[in-house]
């Protein structure tokens, strides 16, 4: 790691799912994996290398160039899927919500990775959009809350991740919460580095109309103006 870094050479953990973390990378960006399940290791580690070599291509695009992958098939899903978050968000848990939430990732064509663990203490998704890699960068992380939530809480979730943007090769980071009372939190997005909050039902409804990543786009520009 000290090596890459004083290269200035990317790199990505993968951690197994039991091990304690050191403290000189408790804040890199890093997954948790059972690294004796192989099948689960070759599709994150291609998924990873796959994103990587798209991001040597760079073509500069425009913003009315950025794809929307709304067929009517993708959009039953996330209706059925919006209807789901619903139900979670009475009698739901943390595992179930993470598991919903990668189908979604899985319906708007995203390259990820996932920390395939219920135990995991770092970010829930690593994702990868070749629209935004000339924009924003890649990776983005993806964290995801559930419970009984407050704005202290997603504040000291925020700040940890701020802390794994500034120590890792990630770009950027979205917040996805869904508090049991319905609760929304409108003061926890940063511009730099950019930091995302939504609200999951709000972000699942959303996509059904506009890109993932024109809603990024969306959401850093309403940051930038001070918009809620």
């Amino acid at each position: 790691m000290g090596l890459c870094e004083g290269v200035g050479k990317p790199y990505f953990i993968i951690v197994e799912k039991n091990f304690e973390i050191p403290t000189y990378f408790e804040n890199r960006l890093y997954l948790r994996a059972d690294l004796s399940n192989k099948e689960s290791l070759v599709h994150t580690i291609s998924n990873i290398t796959e994103s990587v070599q798209h991001d040597l291509i760079k073509k500069t695009k425009s913003k009315s160039s950025l794809k929307k992958n709304h067929d009517n098939r993708n959009l039953e899903v996330l209706e059925r899927i919006s209807n789901e978050i619903s139900k979670i968000r009475l009698s739901g848990n943390q595992y179930l919500l993470i598991n919903t939430l990668e189908e979604v990732i899985r319906t708007i064509n995203l390259n990820y990775v996932k920390a395939n663990t219920s135990a995991d203490k770092g970010v829930d998704f690593a994702l990868w959009s070749n629209e935004l890699s000339t924009i924003i960068g890649n990776p983005i992380i993806l964290e995801i809350k559930f419970g009984s939530l407050s704005e202290s809480i997603l504040k000291d979730t925020s700040e940890r991740l701020n802390k794994y943007i500034k120590h890792s090769d990630a770009k950027a980071a979205i917040l996805l919460y869904l508090d049991k009372n319905g609760s929304r939190f409108n003061t926890i997005n940063s511009l730099q580095p950019l930091i995302i909050s939504y609200d999951v039902e709000d972000f699942i409804n959303d996509l059904s109309s506009s890109s993932f990543e024109s809603l990024v786009l969306s959401q850093r520009n309403k940051i930038a103006h001070g918009e809620k």
